[in-house]
C-alpha cells in the first residue's frame, strides 16, 4: 500500500472539501449524486491503494462530499422566509450603503433579515427597530442576486424599503459599538484633512469604504485595473505588513522578535478600521504570508493559504463562490504565493531600485491580474489594457499612503496642530496615486469591454492556470530529485 505523508492528506482533503463547497454552491445536488460519488471514494480505497496518485484522488473526492454536504446544510437554513412580516430587532451589522440605498443586518425573533432602505435616515449598528414589510421574491434573476446576499449574510430573508421606525439605541455589543464609531472617527478625519477624491481614496484604501468616490473617478478605478486598491485585500495588507516589519526591525533584535510588534500592530488596525470582514479577511492573509516568508516556509505559502481559506470556509461557506471580496483577496493572494515566484526568474534583470521595489511590483502586479483577470471579466465585463503599467506606478507609494492616512487619524487624537502637518504630508503620496489613476483611466483606450463574459470560460481559464502550475510544480520535484540523486 503507498504511503500517504500527513501534509499531503491534508492538502488534498482541504482542497477536496473546498471544491465540494464550490459546486453545492453553484449547482443543485441531489442526494443520489452524493451517494454515488461517496461510493466511488469508497471503491478507490478498497482496491486501489497501491497508487499515491489514485489514493490522494480518493481522498479528494471523499472530502469534496462532505464539502457539499456541509454547504448544503448551511444553505438550507437560510433564505427560508416568505411573505409578508411585522417584526422589531437589533441593527447588528454596520450599515452599507450601496448606490441609492443603505443595507444593514437586523437580527430578529424570526432569524437574521437583511433590510434594505434608502440613504435617510441614517441608521447606526445598535438601533432597536420596528419593521413592516413584505420579504423580496428570490425566483427571478434580481432574486438570484438577493438569494447569494442573504447567504453570504447568514440571512433568513430580505425586505426592501420596509416600513421603519426606530425606538431606541444602544442594542448590540458594546465592544462591537466602540469599534464602529471608531471606524466613523477614521473616516470623519479623513474627510476633514484631505481634500477630493483624496479623501474618498485614502477611506476606501484603509476601510473600504466606497460610498463617497465620484462617479468619474470609480469609473477611473475600473479602467484602470486599480479598483482592487479600494477593497482592502490581502495584497495591500502584506504591502503594509512588509513595510511595518521592515520598521521594526530598525528596534528589534532579530527577524523573529519583530514578527510580534508586527502582528500587534496589524491586529490595532484591524480594530481602528472597524473589524469589517472584509478587513479581517485580508489581514489574515497578509499575516499567513508574511509568517510563511519569515518562518522559512516560503516556498509552502500556498499551504497556509488553502488552510486559512478552508477557516474562513467552514464559519460561512457562501463566500467562497459567492463573495466577490473573498474571491479577489484569495485569488490575489494565490498569484503572489504561486504565479509570482514563477515570473520573478523572467525579470531577474530587473533592479529593485530601493523602496521603489521594481521588480517585486511587477512581479506581483502581473501574478496578481493573472489569477484575478477571468473572475474580473466575468464579474465586470471589463478589460484593462493599462493595469500594469498604472500598478507598477502607484504600488510602491500605496503602503505610504495607508500608513500616512492611519498616522493622520492617530496625530488628531494626540495633537491636533500636528494632524495638520501630517495632513499636507499624506496628501502628497494620496494625490500622486489619483491622479494617474484619474488621468490614465480617462484615456479611451484604457479598457475593453467584454459583455456577458461566460462563466464557464472563467472556470476554463482556472482549470487551465491550475494544470500550468501543476506542471510547473511536477518539474521543480523532478529537478530537485535529479539534483539529490546525481
Amino acid at each position: 500500500m503507498a504511503i500517504l505523508y500527513p501534509g499531503q492528506t491534508l492538502r488534498s482533503a482541504s482542497l477536496g472539501f473546498l471544491g465540494g463547497v464550490a459546486i453545492a454552491s453553484l449547482f443543485l445536488l441531489s442526494l443520489s449524486t452524493l451517494f454515488i460519488a461517496a461510493l466511488l471514494a469508497v471503491t478507490i480505497f478498497l482496491f486501489w491503494r497501491a497508487s499515491r496518485v489514485v489514493l490522494l484522488a480518493g481522498i479528494v473526492i471523499l472530502f469534496a462530499i462532505i464539502g457539499a454536504w456541509y454547504a448544503e446544510r448551511s444553505f438550507e437554513r437560510l433564505a427560508t422566509l416568505k411573505g409578508v412580516i411585522g417584526t422589531k430587532g437589533v441593527v447588528v451589522s454596520n450599515p452599507e450603503v450601496r448606490g441609492n440605498r443603505q443595507e444593514f443586518i437586523l437580527n430578529t425573533k424570526e432569524g437574521r433579515l437583511l433590510i434594505r432602505t434608502g440613504l435617510y435616515p441614517s441608521y447606526q449598528y445598535g438601533n432597536r427597530l420596528n419593521v413592516a414589510g413584505e420579504f423580496e421574491s428570490l425566483t427571478d434573476e434580481y432574486g438570484v442576486r438577493t438569494y447569494r446576499r442573504l447567504l453570504v449574510t447568514k440571512s433568513q430573508g430580505a425586505l426592501a424599503f420596509p416600513e421603519i421606525e426606530k425606538t431606541g439605541e444602544g442594542g448590540g455589543s458594546q465592544a462591537v459599538s466602540t469599534i464602529y464609531r471608531l471606524r466613523e472617527r477614521v473616516l470623519s478625519i479623513l474627510r476633514d484633512h484631505l481634500p477630493e477624491p483624496e479623501s474618498s481614496f485614502a477611506q476606501g484604501l484603509l476601510v473600504g469604504e466606497r460610498a463617497e468616490l465620484p462617479k468619474n473617478f470609480r469609473e477611473a478605478l475600473s479602467k484602470s485595473g486599480t479598483t482592487h486598491l479600494i477593497a482592502v485585500s490581502g495584497y495591500n495588507v502584506s504591502l503594509v505588513t512588509q513595510y511595518l516589519f521592515t520598521a521594526f526591525l530598525i528596534f528589534f533584535p532579530s527577524r523573529r522578535t519583530t514578527l510580534v510588534p508586527t502582528l500587534l500592530a496589524l491586529l490595532g488596525f484591524v480594530l481602528i478600521t472597524g473589524a469589517a470582514s472584509s478587513v479581517i479577511r485580508a489581514a489574515i492573509m497578509g499575516m499567513v504570508v508574511l509568517l510563511a516568508r519569515e518562518l522559512g516556509r516560503a516556498s509552502q505559502g500556498w499551504h497556509f493559504l488553502v488552510l486559512t481559506a478552508l477557516a474562513m470556509v467552514l464559519v460561512n461557506p457562501a463566500v467562497f463562490a459567492f463573495d466577490l471580496g473573498f474571491q479577489l483577496s484569495f485569488l490575489a493572494m494565490g498569484g503572489m504565493v504561486l504565479v509570482a515566484p514563477l515570473i520573478k526568474r523572467y525579470l531577474v534583470w530587473m533592479p529593485q531600485v530601493g523602496f521603489l521595489s521594481l521588480r517585486d511590483n511587477l512581479t506581483n502586479t502581473i501574478a496578481a491580474q493573472i489569477t484575478v483577470l477571468p473572475i474580473l471579466l466575468s464579474s465586470f465585463g471589463t478589460l484593462s489594457l493599462i493595469a500594469i503599467p498604472v500598478n507598477l506606478a502607484v504600488l510602491p507609494f500605496i503602503p505610504l499612503a495607508m500608513l500616512l492616512s492611519l498616522l493622520l487619524f492617530l496625530a488628531t487624537l494626540v495633537a491636533g496642530a500636528f494632524a495638520s502637518v501630517v495632513g499636507v504630508i499624506a496628501y502628497l503620496p494620496l494625490t500622486f496615486v489619483t491622479r494617474v489613476i484619474a488621468m490614465s483611466g480617462s484615456s479611451k483606450l484604457a479598457a475593453l469591454t467584454v459583455p456577458d463574459f461566460p462563466g464557464w470560460i472563467a472556470i476554463l481559464l482556472y482549470g487551465i492556470l491550475a494544470i500550468w502550475l501543476l506542471s510547473e510544480g511536477r518539474r521543480k520535484y523532478a529537478r530537485l530529485w535529479r539534483k539529490s540523486s546525481q
